[in-house]
């Protein structure tokens, strides 16, 4: 298990949708809620599963459906408040 902070955590666990791409952890994704909706979009060279404004435009559309998206890049994870 990935140890994070219990505000932290909670929200991993809680986000209705997760936006990743080829550097993510695999065991953190692991830990992600059963029903959330676990989204590829990486970026490999000549290989882009989304250009950066459909991955922009994703995001907007999964914060209109979900309390909570996040967008997990490499090792960095931004947290978005939807609706």
């Amino acid at each position: 298990m990935i140890r994070a902070d219990h505000g932290a955590a909670w929200r991993w666990c809680s986000a209705g949708a997760i936006v990743y791409d080829a550097l993510a952890n695999p065991a953190l994704l692991a830990e992600a809620a059963s029903d959330a909706e676990l989204i590829y979009a990486g970026k490999r060279a000549g290989r882009h599963a989304f250009s950066q404004d459909e991955i922009n435009d994703l995001l907007v559309q999964k914060a209109r459906e979900h309390a909570l998206v996040v967008r997990l890049k490499g090792r960095s994870v931004c947290l978005r408040a939807g609706r």
